[in-house]
């Protein structure tokens, strides 16, 4: 049986992409696009690692680069 450990490249850049969704709304494209490359260091190495963290990461920081896009580029939530 192959123990499996987590990697923790993919949670760095995972978590960096969930931070700069917080720190830095009008920068909306930098936690897209680390969590896009997070996706992409978890689903090359699938097979060692553990997945579940780092994939849910990446997609709480693709979620808020868009919510960071919404907020901030359109009217969206601004009353009228």
């Amino acid at each position: 049986m192959i123990e499996k450990k987590s990697n923790n490249t993919a949670l760095v850049v995972a978590f960096l992409g969930i931070l700069a969704g917080w720190l830095f709304p009008p920068y909306f494209y930098v936690p897209i696009i680390l969590g896009i490359i997070a996706i992409i260091i978890t689903a090359a190495m699938r097979k060692k690692y553990f997945v579940t963290l780092p994939l849910c990461l990446s997609i709480a920081a693709i979620i808020m680069g868009i919510y960071d896009f919404l907020l901030v580029h359109t009217n969206l939530f601004l009353p009228k």
